[in-house]
């Protein structure tokens, strides 16, 4: 990985992080990291343990797989859901741009 990967702020949610008090100046001051890293870079770096590997290669794999579907059935799925959910298709500021707002556990 290049330099840049190595600069961006990364956090892992561990017990006694998610255990933090929200008024402690560690919680504030990893907050301000979190601001500057969107800020410089758009992004940050999230890790928790928890989560077993088997079911972070599943997440990716069937993420890949909604993502290649085609246009037309990923539209269909922005019409089921509400303005601020659904299926983003690209816009002219940021062509490669696509997203699924997927929130909660809703049912569609």
């Amino acid at each position: 990985m290049g330099e840049a990967a190595e600069m961006i702020f990364s956090i892992s949610l561990t017990n006694e992080v998610l255990s933090l008090d929200r008024q402690s100046e560690e919680w504030k001051v990893m907050i301000r990291k979190v601001k500057e890293a969107c800020e410089a870079y758009g992004c940050f770096m999230l890790g928790y343990e928890n989560i077993p590997l088997e079911l972070q290669q599943l997440l990716f794999k069937n993420t890949a797989e909604m993502f290649d579907l085609p246009v037309e059935t990923k539209l269909q799925y922005k019409k089921l859901c509400p303005k601020d959910r659904g299926y983003v298709l690209s816009n002219p500021f940021i062509p490669l741009y696509e997203c699924f707002g997927i929130h909660g556990e809703e049912e569609v």
